[in-house]
């Protein structure tokens, strides 16, 4: 068992020490992109901050893996997390952080001085939330450092995963919905007339095809189709299934209590929301108001794939107890909703934004109604996350 296990740990030096060159490779590529002229400024600036957070993201990942890699090597046990004080100095940082971005974009800064700044608050409001869930579950949750790092890896990995998987099932959806919409009425004509504005905006210039521009997408039932069936079914799936994969594999081994198990979940949805957040906001790097507006709107996302990656552990956990074994589907299921009503809604706003027919005081009630639902779901899983946990350790000191 010790010699699989320096094995297992061998791997992810190894792993580790390839992540560190990649990540110092994308450190370097922003610096020489800060340097070319032959790019526009403002894709030069994007694509050197785009360039840096990959490379921050990288090394802080790589440090922690090797790390816990020679505490292994060295025979060190494995400490367990208990923030009790953590959560103090993570606010601290996040504030001081906030207040550091703030100055430096005030002042004209949107360059790679900011990526620093953009990956601390997308994920340090993230470890804010896991050191919550950890204080909440006490000294029955039972996660080491070595497990968080580890798990928090595997949903850093289940974002490389997911990419091709959901690119591929917006393919599949695009050609089912394209196939029935040939045997509708007038469908023809829709995907024609798709098919010309598509054309037309191939031959428009990059800058050309502003976020309003391509919202008229969604004036098409066929977009629209198309954009529910990936996003509120396809990637609800991908991403529940891949985001705890890992986790599912290590605890066959291991088979953790309920609680550990859902810790173990949220860790994972974690490493996969603070990935997807860096990039998914970068978009906003234009001016301090659109920035923070773009940071504000992954917080709740942060809690989302924690919570439903907990649900899934969760339901695992019940299930390598011997007990309610009927918790582990139940778990899926409850996570792909979940995460399924989270992204529908958001389509279904801007759907109704880009129908122009629709009268302004309908748009304006569905905008209501998303705004509600969004924050109905954000508001569940900020408190679920750590309310699960402290529910739990209840359940086990009555027990014990």
């Amino acid at each position: 068992m010790p010699d699989r296990k320096l094995i297992l740990w061998l791997v992810v030096a190894l792993f580790a020490a390839i992540l560190l060159a990649l990540s110092l490779g994308c450190l370097g590529l922003a610096l020489l992109t800060t340097w070319v002229r032959t790019i526009e400024i403002e894709q030069r600036e994007m694509t050197a901050i785009i360039a840096a957070c990959a490379g921050l993201l990288g090394l802080g990942l790589a440090g922690a893996l090797l790390l816990s890699g020679l505490e292994v090597w060295l025979g060190r046990p494995a400490p367990l997390l208990q923030p009790r004080r953590a959560w103090i100095t993570l606010a601290v940082f996040l504030a001081v952080s906030a207040i550091g971005g703030v100055l430096l974009a005030s002042a004209g800064r949107f360059d790679i001085v900011l990526a620093p700044f953009h990956v601390a608050l997308i994920t340090l409001p993230a470890l804010l939330f896991y050191a919550f869930a950890l204080l909440a579950g006490g000294s029955l949750a039972g996660v080491s450092r070595r497990q968080a790092v580890l798990l928090f890896t595997s949903g850093v990995i289940a974002t490389l995963m997911a990419i091709p998987a959901e690119l591929l099932g917006l393919v599949l959806s695009s050609f089912l919905v394209a196939l029935g919409a040939v045997f509708i009425p007038g469908g023809q004509a829709e995907l024609e007339g798709l098919a010309l504005q598509l054309e037309q905006w191939s031959q428009l210039a990059p800058e050309a095809l502003t976020p309003d521009a391509l919202t008229t997408l969604f004036a098409s039932p066929i977009v629209l189709m198309v954009a529910f069936i990936t996003l509120a079914v396809i990637t609800p799936m991908v991403e529940e299934v891949l985001k705890t994969a890992i986790l599912v594999g290590i605890g066959f081994r291991r088979r953790p209590r309920p609680l550990q198990a859902f810790l173990w979940g949220a860790a994972a949805g974690l490493g996969f929301a603070v990935v997807e957040g860096v990039f998914n906001s970068a978009a906003s790097l234009t001016d301090v108001v659109s920035w923070f507006a773009g940071i504000g709107t992954r917080i709740p996302a942060t809690a989302m794939h924690a919570f439903t990656s907990g649900l899934i552990g969760l339901g695992w956990g019940y299930f390598w107890s011997g007990s309610k074994r009927w918790m582990m589907p139940l778990g899926y299921a409850v996570a792909i909703l979940f995460h399924g009503l989270w992204n529908f809604n958001v389509i279904a706003v801007a759907g109704a934004q880009a129908l122009l027919t629709l009268p302004p005081w309908l748009t304006g009630t569905a905008a209501v109604i998303g705004v509600v639902i969004v924050g109905v779901l954000a508001l569940i899983a900020m408190l679920g996350t750590p309310g699960v946990p402290a529910f739990l350790r209840r359940r086990m000191a009555q027990v014990q």
